[in-house]
């Protein structure tokens, strides 16, 4: 069997997909922020740092004999005051210089160039020793030194990474519990679908009974109701079949016991010529069913099957002038004559089976209860609203309250003496409405007999 996809594995895959993306997102932007912020507070600390070394080595003037002492005691109060204030001094690397006003090195930590590193107040990134360094310059208060301090800028990134990690983990730690809040959701989410396909599973075979809708969810109500239209229509077609399979064996329970007590006269027969009359009566009963069981065949057709409702482009005076042709011989038989008014060429988009059954439907019903030597007058024209065609006849005709009542199935008029099975017109009006074509009845030849006219709407 074809693997499916969960619905709630796609759910929970796209909103984790977003909830990186956007998880990402606010992860580059804190860290940005907290570089932004955290090298403003290194400078910061760098420039108090700075201020404390320049004050400290003003202590003794550059002019006195003892100023390399003095910067000396300087440099180690720098380091072991300043310094160890740090969280983690041992990997500070003390860049620093400090300056006569004429940018003379006076004095310089073990790491810093013989050079001044920066010449101009304030701060500036410079090169020592091939790696980048964030530095700041300084003047004492009495203007006699310069101080010039320098950080690596691998120092300041390593300063500021326990934060950035603290806070990556907690968001980390955050988008983990929200994926399993999210798949608890969904699961529960997901629950009444469940509840709702066990309690279709438990249901017997045959039970259509629509579905409680009072209580289901506002997601799976529409569900619910398209399932209950769905049994609804499921129940009216089983009803529709039994009560056509009531009709039919109604229907055939007839002429199958007259053509049983036919075949029994047959056998018992004295002499030739009631055998040939029982046998005439026993092939008219055959052919009373054989054209019934046609009639509830092309009918249960209809009903379930599309070749009736697809439609194509049809010629459909070629395909009247078929059907009538197939039609001649039983007209022969009455002495029937048959006439066809139609142009040479009428394109029509219909199903070629509904049309082809319509006809025939139509033309055999005027044939059958039309008396011998009538008429029957077949036309097919164009008009503006679509493409009519009509069957005329000057046969009995049906009485107008009866005209609507005669499309029902199985349905015969009273006094109707001509085998027929009750089917035609049903069938002519389930396969006309179909296209959207419309059937209507009236007064057939010379104000006598029938006439069926029926609109089709779409013509080319």
């Amino acid at each position: 069997m074809k693997n499916r996809t969960s619905l709630i594995g796609r759910l929970i895959r796209w909103q984790i997909i977003a909830m990186a993306l956007a998880w990402s997102g606010l992860l580059l932007w804190i860290v940005y922020s907290m570089l932004r912020y955290s090298s403003g507070d290194l400078d910061r600390r760098m420039l108090y740092f700075s201020k404390i070394l320049a004050e400290t080595a003003t202590v003794v003037g550059p002019a006195q004999s003892s100023a390399g002492a003095q910067f000396e005691v300087a440099a180690n109060t720098f380091s072991k005051v300043v310094v160890k204030s740090l969280e983690k001094p041992e990997k500070y690397v003390e860049t620093y210089q400090i300056l006569s006003p004429k940018n003379e090195v006076l004095y310089r930590s073990a790491a810093a160039p013989q050079t001044p590193m920066l010449l101009m107040p304030g701060f500036a990134d410079v090169v020592v020793a091939g790696e980048g360094h964030r530095a700041v310059r300084v003047q004492s208060m009495d203007g006699t030194v310069v101080v010039v301090l320098a950080e690596s800028d691998a120092f300041r990134l390593a300063s500021m990474l326990p934060l950035i990690k603290g806070i990556s983990a907690s968001l980390v730690l955050i988008f983990i519990v929200c994926i399993f809040v999210l798949w608890w959701v969904a699961r529960r989410s997901f629950l009444p679908v469940t509840l709702l396909a066990k309690k279709l599973s438990r249901r017997e075979a045959g039970d259509l009974t629509p579905l409680d809708n009072s209580t289901t969810y506002t997601e799976i109500a529409p569900l619910v109701t398209e399932l209950n239209g769905l049994l609804a229509r499921e129940a009216a077609r089983l009803d529709l079949e039994r009560g056509f399979l009531a009709d039919a064996a109604h229907e055939l329970r007839t002429p199958l016991a007259a053509m049983s007590a036919q075949a029994h006269l047959l056998l018992q027969a004295p002499d030739k010529d009631s055998r040939y009359s029982a046998a005439l009566r026993l092939q008219a009963g055959l052919q009373r069913v054989s054209h019934l069981m046609s009639q509830l065949l092309t009918i249960a057709r209809v009903d379930a099957s599309d070749a009736y409702s697809r439609a194509e482009v049809i010629n459909a005076a070629e395909l009247l002038r078929q059907c009538i042709a197939e039609h001649i011989p039983a007209a022969q038989c009455k002495s029937i004559a048959v006439g066809l008014d139609a142009p040479d060429e009428v394109t029509l988009l219909v199903s070629k089976a509904g049309f082809t059954s319509i006809v025939d439907n139509l033309i055999d019903n005027s044939l059958r209860y039309t008396g011998r030597g009538g008429n029957v007058a077949v036309s097919l024209s164009v008009k503006p609203s679509g493409c009519e065609l009509a069957i005329k006849d000057d046969g009995p005709g049906i009485a107008l309250d009866l005209r609507e009542k005669v499309f029902e199935r199985f349905f015969r008029g009273p006094g109707i003496e001509a085998d027929g099975s009750g089917l035609g017109l049903a069938i002519v009006r389930k396969i006309a409405t179909g296209r959207g074509a419309s059937v209507r009845l009236g007064d057939g030849l010379g104000g006598r007999g029938l006439s069926v006219t029926l609109l089709f709407p779409v013509s080319y």
